[in-house]
C-alpha cells in the first residue's frame, strides 16, 4: 500500500513489489532519485515510514539475484545520499528507527551477512559502512553515530 506522499522522484518505488515480494505499507517515503529502487526485488521489505528519501536511498533494499533478502520496519531510516544503498542484498536487517541517516552510512550493509535491529544508530558519515559483511551484528541502540563508526563492523566470519 503506498500513501500519498510516497513514490516521489525520478524512479522512485520502481520495482515496488515485482513479482511475488512481500512489501509493507509505505509512508511519506521514497522520495528522490532513484529511492526505493528495487524495493521488493525477490526478498521482503517491511513498512516504511519517513524512510528512503534521498538519492539512491535503499537502492538495492531487499534485492538479490538467487537468494531473497530481508528487510524489516523502517522509520525515519536512510534519509542521505547513498544512505543503505544496498542494504540486504542477500541478506538480512531488522528494524531500523531513526538510524543510518548521513552520508554512506549503512551502504552496502549487509552482504550475505545480519543485522539486528538499529535504534537511533549509525548515523555519522560512512557509519556503519560495509557492516556484516558475511558476519553477523546483534541490536544496536544509541552506538556508532560518529564520523566512520562501525565500519567493516562484522566484516569477514565476525
Amino acid at each position: 500500500l503506498v500513501l500519498g506522499g510516497s513514490c516521489v522522484g525520478v524512479n522512485s518505488c520502481r520495482f515496488v513489489g515485482l513479482i511475488n515480494t512481500a512489501v509493507g505499507t509505505i509512508s511519506a517515503s521514497c522520495k528522490g532519485d532513484i529511492s526505493c529502487y528495487k524495493l521488493g526485488y525477490y526478498g521482503t521489505v517491511g513498512d516504511l515510514e519517513d524512510s528512503c528519501n534521498g538519492v539512491y536511498a535503499c537502492k538495492s533494499m531487499a534485492g538479490g539475484l538467487f537468494i531473497s533478502g530481508s528487510v524489516g520496519n523502517l522509520v525515519n531510516s536512510c534519509n542521505a545520499f547513498l544512505a543503505c544503498e544496498k542494504m540486504a542484498f542477500v541478506g538480512k536487517v531488522g528494524n531500523l528507527e531513526d538510524s543510518c541517516n548521513k552520508q554512506g552510512a549503512c551502504d552496502s550493509m549487509s552482504d550475505n551477512g545480519r543485522v539486528g535491529n538499529l535504534v537511533n544508530s549509525c548515523n555519522g558519515v560512512d557509519a556503519c559502512a560495509v557492516m556484516a559483511f558475511r558476519g553477523t551484528v546483534s541490536d544496536l541502540e544509541d552506538s556508532c553515530n560518529e564520523v566512520d563508526a562501525c565500519k567493516f563492523m562484522a566484516d569477514g566470519d565476525g
